[in-house]
């Protein structure tokens, strides 16, 4: 069997896998060279050029689009459920027939507590420490109705006389040494307005047309008169993020407009040249109040509240003698306050809503520096029949919740403070 299957592979040459036989191969007659022919050079053809290889085809590299990086708004503040839920509370009493002045934090996160006499002009406080600092309860006489503001050593305000209402003397609550420093008295005259620097201290302007600028500690940094420069008293006071100073004057109604005329102070106390900020066609009433709050990078914006409520109308570049649009966060007739974040990273703006079974509860709306809308975040409720009560923040975002103080009609009537507030909530 073996040999009769080798002799049958032997005469049938070579197949392919079906069994075919493939054609028989025929070696080429080798070319034969006769030398050079006569009368030439020999013309050799070429070599025979081999196809050229062709690469396979490559992927076309293109670039990754560019990395946008983080969101402007994931540079806020988002705080979880569980910290919101998580304030401190306390309560203070007044003394006998006394009321409850205020709340603030400074930029360290340490709380006061103010309350005052009725009977007295001295003015009593409490510090609830940040966990680095220790408790402080004190008094100062003569301190009556004076509303404290955070800096950040300590907190600092201006004193009125209780009977005349003239401003006495800078106060300045150094809580890191626990000491009360009070600046000289300066000279009587009525407090029209005052406003807190951003970059430390405040600036206050009297009746009599006297800016006079504090810092930090409360020390008089440079006083001016501004009475020459505007025709009217002042009705606005803004300080911007760099520490230059705007003061605007509501002149008289003509044919139902208003002409508001500003005049910039810069940091070191030098004025400007007074300009004409804006003409208000609808002229506001005779209750009008005028309000400036600083921008990021420099700017102002103006404010305008009445019994109808508030609208901010006119927006202001640092030192520049005219007006700017509003950014357009704040256009459109919606006139609810904010506060600058924390770093310059954005604003806050707050309002007050109501939940069913819920009660009143403050409610904080981000927005990134850009003017990008970034999210609310609402603050839990004390009970469904407590009132809002006064909110502020801190100069390290803290939030500090004044409540609705309760009134006790003993036979030694007081009044019980009450005080709820976040460490660096919105830091």
């Amino acid at each position: 069997m073996g040999l009769l299957l080798g002799g049958l592979g032997t005469g049938c040459g070579t197949s392919d896998a079906r069994g075919v036989a493939a054609p028989e191969s025929v070696a080429p007659e080798p070319t034969v060279d006769d030398g050079p022919s006569e009368g030439g050079a020999v013309t050799e053809d070429p070599p025979e050029q081999a196809d050229p290889v062709i690469p396979p085809e490559q992927p076309v590299e293109t670039e990754p689009p560019p990395d946008p990086g983080p969101s402007a708004c994931e540079a806020l503040p988002q705080p979880s459920p569980a910290v919101l839920a998580a304030w401190r509370y306390t309560t203070r009493a007044t003394p006998t027939d006394g009321t409850c002045q205020g709340a603030a934090a400074d930029a360290r996160g340490n709380i006061i507590v103010t309350t005052d006499n009725a009977i007295s002009s001295r003015m009593y406080f409490t510090v609830l420490p940040s966990p680095s600092s220790y408790g402080w309860d004190g008094s100062i006489d003569g301190a009556y109705h004076m509303r404290l503001n955070g800096q950040p050593l300590g907190f600092l305000g201006h004193a009125r006389d209780p009977f005349t209402g003239g401003a006495t003397w800078v106060t300045f609550l150094d809580v890191s040494q626990r000491r009360i420093i009070q600046h000289p008295r300066q000279p009587d005259g009525a407090l029209l307005h005052s406003a807190v620097n951003p970059v430390g201290g405040m600036h206050e302007v009297l009746a009599d047309g006297t800016l006079n600028a504090y810092g930090a500690t409360g020390e008089l940094r440079w006083s001016l008169s501004v009475a020459s420069l505007l025709n009217g008293p002042v009705s606005a006071l803004g300080v911007n993020t760099e520490g230059h100073a705007l003061l605007l004057s509501a002149g008289a109604q003509a044919e139902g407009a208003v002409s508001v005329e500003g005049v910039w102070v810069d940091s070191s106390g030098q004025p400007g040249t007074p300009f004409l900020a804006l003409t208000l066609e609808q002229a506001p009433n005779a209750g009008s109040r005028y309000d400036l709050a600083p921008l990021l990078q420099g700017g102002l914006v103006l404010g305008v509240e009445n019994t109808f409520g508030k609208k901010w109308v006119a927006a202001f570049e640092g030192l520049q003698a005219a007006s700017s649009p509003l950014p357009s966060w704040l256009d459109g007739g919606d006139g609810r306050r904010f506060e600058l974040l924390p770093g310059g990273k954005g604003y806050l703006r707050w309002s007050q809503v109501t939940a069913e079974n819920q009660g009143c509860q403050h409610e904080a709306q981000f927005i990134a520096a850009s003017g990008e809308s970034c999210g609310k975040v609402r603050l839990p409720a004390m009970d469904p029949k407590e009132g809002c009560g006064v909110i502020s923040l801190g100069g390290d975002g803290t939030v500090v919740n004044e409540l609705t103080p309760q009134w006790f009609p003993v036979d030694k009537p007081y009044t019980l403070c009450r005080v709820r507030w976040w460490p660096a909530l919105f830091r």
